[in-house]
């Protein structure tokens, strides 16, 4: 029954958004070369089954962090290219997966140590932004057996792995591991919160994780990369990380209330 409801709500959900696209497209008076005649959306009053949503709010411990990134690649069923990818996207700030794995080669330029990545996010909107890569991100980048292929997170050489399969490697870290359930949301929101940890300003957390910066300024006249203001968070994140992957994971608690109490 719950299974019927969800995908009675999945459905509501897309006929909902296709109806409010044709509203408004009929009633913009720039784009009249396509006119659906759709006055009012029919499923507008119709609730969603909120009960059968599931809540993302997860966000690992430190010693969660530490024992997942030093595992990952020893779970059982989860390929290197598999575990590799998802321990890059931590090292890169928590970008979106989908967005990164969809990359080839050519989007790393190792002379500025910069990730060219394309933000596809929204219809019909399309934004490149820049995301450095560290030490440590060039480590995973290097170790990877697809140097003379067209992606980097592949496994035939021809096409990148679906974000599908890092999901399915997370599952099965938890399962042998046996650990609380997480989702890849949850890994991009553990690291804003590691980023939080190491000092990152908030400015510079949004910049890093391509989060839009609200305000007329941003919108409208701010189109530079920001990428100094990046390179510089992504720093501290980096050598936060380098304390919380010690051998002492101790070491990591002074930090943290060092920067939160100072």
């Amino acid at each position: 029954m719950g299974i019927s409801y969800l995908i009675l709500d999945a459905f509501l959900l897309s006929n909902r958004a296709a109806f409010n696209h044709a509203v408004k497209i009929t009633n913009d008076p720039l784009k009249q070369d396509k006119i659906f005649n759709v006055q009012l959306n029919p499923v507008v009053n119709i609730p969603k089954q909120t009960q059968f949503e599931n809540t993302q709010d997860r966000s690992l411990s430190i010693e969660e962090v530490k024992h997942f990134l030093k595992h990952i690649d020893k779970t059982k069923g989860v390929s290197v290219i598999a575990a590799r990818a998802i321990k890059f996207l931590f090292y890169i700030g928590g970008q979106r997966p989908l967005q990164v794995l969809r990359e080839s080669w050519d989007s790393y330029d190792y002379r500025r140590k910069t990730l060219l990545i394309t933000d596809t996010k929204g219809r019909g909107s399309k934004r490149e932004y820049l995301t450095p890569l560290t030490v440590r991100a060039f480590a995973i980048l290097d170790s990877l057996p697809t140097q003379d292929k067209s992606y980097p997170f592949s496994s035939d050489g021809k096409t990148s792995i679906r974000v599908e399969t890092l999901l399915k490697a997370v599952q099965k870290y938890c399962k042998q591991y046996k650990v609380e359930k997480f989702t890849l949301r949850d890994i991009r929101r553990t690291c804003k919160n590691l980023m939080i940890d190491a000092g990152v300003n908030r400015e510079t957390r949004n910049l890093i994780q391509n989060h839009g910066l609200t305000g007329v300024d941003f919108k409208h006249y701010d189109k530079h990369d920001h990428l100094p203001e990046k390179v510089v968070g992504m720093a501290k994140y980096d050598r936060f990380l380098e304390t919380l992957l010690s051998d002492n994971i101790s070491n990591v608690v002074p930090l943290v209330m060092s920067i939160n109490h100072p």
